[in-house]
């Protein structure tokens, strides 16, 4: 009868413990999607704001150039 129990014991602890790491496991991945998005999303500003100087830098060294070319 004790080794019954003893069974029964150990079948709700390994089925605890999986849900634990199932719930565990969900929590994880959500909160690493979570931050790739993130980092995702700043990725995309600073190449946006990277692209957005390269212009302007691009646009005054023409006006440079010419004020140059003018002298």
């Amino acid at each position: 009868h004790v080794g019954g129990e003893i069974e029964k014991a150990t079948d709700i602890i390994t089925e605890r413990l999986y849900n634990y790491n199932d719930m565990m496991n969900n929590g994880m991945k959500n909160t690493l999607q979570g931050f790739d998005d993130s980092v995702s999303n700043v990725s995309g500003l600073l190449k946006s704001v990277v692209d957005e100087l390269q212009e302007s830098v691009d646009k005054l060294k023409e006006s440079v150039d010419s004020l140059y070319k003018k002298v």
